[in-house]
């Protein structure tokens, strides 16, 4: 089941209100399953010899052991014609997120911190449990989502990430929401954590548990899928935009990031699964921040 970001969009849409909305980012899983599954095996492998590699024990009873011996299974199954369940497919689609995410780090002792973080709890991605294992693959995915786009960016405390762009620092909060009760507190939690140490400020939210427990949005269409998402996003900015504009107004934080990963079906067939990202990036029009020339580069950047 591959797995890789598909394409950065560059149709970037601002509303009234300031949203600036791009048409998302995905990460699109192979509809082959044998040629897909044999793929993510090798991934498995790699990331097998990057543990032995870091000295990084991956425990027997974790999560992230299981995904992998699943991923690996089903892999050993499709070679010899069997059948693999539709609840294993799901699992081999959560353990290519968690390949995304480790393989952006390229060899780096980010690898093994990232890979010893999602070994120590809870990480099964369809289920509403907080575990910090999810908050740390939140702020990998990102990391690798910037470094897609060229961006120079790399994990540093605080806040979380840091991308140099145009000689000058962004600091990037990175924050998992799993309820929407806390939106104001945890936003005021990532401006703190970017305080004056930067030249600019990103608070980036992910939704992903916010969604119902166990979903696989069907859809016809990637796209259809892609705007089903999207619709979500600018739901939860727009029921929360006071407290967006009461942070960007005050001009602490440049810009704020609202992304959402969902499993998907196309066509109905629970067996062709993809999971597929889309994110907004919220700025004002006229806040000094989201206009600078750095925002604005970094923002291009993003969009492809």
């Amino acid at each position: 089941m591959a797995s890789g970001i598909l394409r950065v969009s560059r149709n970037w849409v601002k509303s009234s209100g300031g949203i600036l909305i791009p048409d998302g980012y995905r990460t699109e899983i192979s509809h082959e399953k044998t040629r897909s599954l044999i793929q993510i095996k090798e991934e498995a492998d790699t990331v097998l010899g990057m543990a032995h590699k870091f000295g990084v024990l991956i425990p027997e009873a974790s999560d992230f052991s299981r995904l992998l011996n699943l991923a690996v299974e089903a892999s050993n199954n499709a070679l010899v014609g069997a059948d693999i369940t539709n609840e294993t497919m799901a699992s081999v689609a959560q353990f290519s997120r968690l390949c995304d995410a480790l393989l952006a780090f390229d060899n780096s002792d980010d690898f093994k911190l990232l890979l010893e973080r999602l070994c120590s709890g809870r990480l099964d991605l369809q289920a509403r449990i907080q575990s910090q294992p999810k908050n740390y693959l939140w702020e990998g995915e990102l990391l690798g989502m910037l470094r897609l786009c060229k961006l120079d960016a790399v994990m540093r405390e605080p806040p979380d990430i840091v991308v140099t762009c145009l000689g000058e620092e962004i600091g990037v909060a990175c924050k998992k929401l799993y309820s929407e009760k806390n939106v104001e507190k945890v936003f005021s939690n990532g401006v703190k954590q970017l305080s004056d140490n930067f030249d600019h400020g990103v608070v980036a939210f992910n939704l992903d548990d916010l969604l119902p427990e166990n979903l696989v949005i069907s859809e016809r269409t990637e796209r259809a899928a892609a705007e089903r998402i999207n619709i979500l996003n600018r739901k939860f900015i727009g029921y929360h935009s006071r407290h967006f504009n009461k942070y960007l107004k005050s001009e602490r934080v440049s810009t704020a990031f609202v992304s959402t990963s969902a499993l998907v079906s196309i066509g109905g067939d629970p067996q062709k699964l993809r999971n597929i990202r889309q994110s907004t990036v919220w700025a004002l029009p006229g806040n000094s921040g989201s206009e600078s020339p750095v925002v604005r580069s970094f923002l291009a950047a993003l969009e492809g």
